[in-house]
């Protein structure tokens, strides 16, 4: 995507290594007037939340502590606003060091580094409530594009020069590309996610308003929630699930003229199934 230079306003990024220039052309926000008014009434909005979801932050805290060894919450290091860096908190979902062996890499789908409330937290996008905390400390927004890491970050960029500017508002514990596009895959090698993400984002940069604030708000409780029925749905019945090629029905069992495409084994079991 090229670099769009309309509303456009220099911004220092060489703080960051990310090998970039020391300043670029950055989108900028046309309604600029809505930034306060939209500070100050999500800063109020997550003192409210902090408040209302504190009981269930404590039961998480404990379902983590009993679950796994290792602290309850965990801290990673991304990048903000004006590649500001700052602590971003979670409650822990893997087990504990669970990158030592591997470096900065962006979780998979069936990571086996996740723990088992771990993958319930991350189901429901509970695991993110300690966000509200960074919010307060004006370090992120309720809304905004999601903060990366400095080290993906830098690897992104060397192949979309073009990463750095949804660094021009601070990132948000939800948002439009987080609605519509699913998580980062670590077998996406071309970023084909993350470009598409990084449109979003601009677009929600660009044409920031209240009631494109206003929809991905309404919007995000419905989105998790639809997420988390979706994945128990899946769990429920999963046991269930035949084998990919077992789930062609034969012509014939009997008949073995013909060779077919399926296993006489897989057909077997096919067939056991359907008559047990």
């Amino acid at each position: 995507m090229s670099t769009i230079t309309d509303d456009c306003k220099p911004l220092s990024a060489g703080a960051v290594g990310l090998g970039m220039p020391s300043s670029f052309a950055v989108v900028f926000p046309k309604k600029t007037w809505y930034l306060p008014i939209k500070l100050t009434a999500e800063w109020l909005g997550a003192l409210i939340l902090v408040v209302v979801t504190a009981p269930v932050g404590l039961l998480i805290a404990f379902l983590v502590k009993i679950s796994s060894p290792g602290p309850v919450f965990y801290a990673q290091t991304r990048l903000g606003l004006n590649s500001s860096v700052f602590r971003m908190f979670k409650f822990r979902t893997m087990v504990q060091n669970a990158e030592s062996g591997t470096g900065p890499i962006w979780a998979s789908k069936d990571d086996c580094r996740i723990t088992a409330v771990g993958r319930i937290l991350r189901m429901t996008h509970l695991d993110e409530l300690p966000q509200l905390w960074n919010v307060l400390r004006g370090e992120m927004s309720l809304i905004g594009p999601r903060p990366e890491r400095p080290e993906m970050a830098a690897r992104i960029a060397r192949q979309i020069p073009d990463f750095r500017q949804r660094l021009a508002l601070r990132p948000g514990i939800t948002g439009l590309a987080q609605m519509l596009l699913p998580a980062d895959d670590p077998a996406d090698i071309q970023l084909h996610c993350v470009r598409r993400k990084l449109m979003h984002d601009v677009f929600y940069i660009r044409h920031l308003s209240f009631v494109m604030d206003l929809r991905i708000a309404l919007g995000t409780p419905c989105y998790f929630v639809s997420v988390a029925i979706s994945a128990i749905q899946q769990r429920l019945v999963r046991c269930y699930q035949l084998h990919e090629r077992a789930c062609i029905v034969p012509a014939n069992l009997e008949n073995r003229d013909q060779q077919s495409p399926v296993p006489a084994s897989a057909e077997r079991q096919y067939a056991k199934e359907l008559t047990n």
